[in-house]
């Protein structure tokens, strides 16, 4: 992958997850199906929350739990991206999501 592509990956994911917070809960699982096509079968999910928790989420169907919990949690959202760093090899996202 290179860094264009890596950017695209990206936007991709910001795309997504905007679709899933401007959508409304009730449609969350649908909603959440782009997200979900950006993990792969063997992907481990975690953040902040989870990790102080000492939960992680695994592959496609923990990806797909976490961001329907995600979206019913939050009832309305809106994440602003304010930096995306990009090389041949990652892409790193930093936003702030309101709600």
């Amino acid at each position: 992958m290179d860094q264009q592509q890596a950017h695209a990956l990206a936007q991709k994911f910001i795309d997504a997850l905007h679709t899933l917070e401007q959508g409304d809960v009730k449609d969350a699982e649908q909603n959440a199906g782009a997200l979900v096509e950006l993990y792969s079968d063997d992907a481990t999910l975690v953040n902040a929350s989870l990790k102080l928790a000492g939960e992680e989420r695994k592959g496609k169907e923990g990806a797909k739990e976490f961001w329907i919990e995600y979206r019913r949690t939050f009832g309305e959202a809106y994440s602003d991206f304010f930096q995306i760093t990009t090389n041949d090899e990652a892409a790193g996202l930093f936003w702030t999501t309101k709600g």
